[in-house]
């Protein structure tokens, strides 16, 4: 069996279709809905967040008690289980539960109105996920610094790029463990309230 070598130029003909596909091969479907138009919204949302979080907002509370924000965050826990369970019952009944199976499937780029409802619940993920990062600020506000770790922020920076990119590309598929960490988050704010 012949074995075949890896080249630079073998491997700047994959990044160059890469490019390619990345740049010139969106879904028709979403390139015009809101932060679907390019990455450029994204980007913006995410250096801003960064620069929040990793020097403004530790500026801000320096020489300040924590905030206390428990009832804020008990309402956020809630807003979050809800929302999340609104979208995850959206996606499984758009396509998880009827017509999908978990094999190697191709995405769905057709006008079907089912593939169709997928792509919105999927857009309601990524307004879910840009929520998410206000629970880093949530931290640095409470001075828990400790749990804004580089894991915290990598996880939600990394996870709305890959929703929105699935959304843009694909028509993909996420979201069922998010009902779960909301729910604990909330019964473990609450059991910490009681003690």
């Amino acid at each position: 069996m012949k074995q075949e070598r890896v080249t630079s130029s073998g491997i700047c003909n994959h990044f160059y279709f890469f490019c390619i596909f990345i740049f010139f091969s969106p879904d028709q479907r979403v390139k015009d809905w809101a932060l679907m138009t390019s990455p450029k919204p994204l980007a913006a949302i995410i250096v801003t967040y960064l620069v929040t979080i990793k020097l403004i907002l530790p500026a801000y509370m320096r020489n300040r008690r924590p905030y206390e924000l428990r009832s804020l965050i008990k309402w956020y826990n809630v807003l979050q289980i809800i929302s999340n369970a609104v979208v995850t019952w959206g996606i499984m009944t758009s396509g998880w539960t009827t017509t999908y199976h978990f094999g190697c499937m191709l995405p769905d780029y057709s006008m079907n109105p089912e593939a169709l409802r997928m792509l919105r619940f999927l857009w309601w993920t990524i307004m879910l996920k840009l929520l998410e990062l206000f629970e880093t600020a949530f931290f640095i506000l409470r001075k828990k610094d400790r749990q804004a770790s580089f894991l915290h922020v990598y996880h939600h920076v990394s996870t709305l790029i890959i929703v929105w990119s699935a959304l843009k590309y694909v028509g993909g598929k996420y979201i069922y463990f998010k009902i779960i960490l909301y729910i604990h988050y909330l019964v473990k704010l609450s059991l910490t309230f009681q003690i």
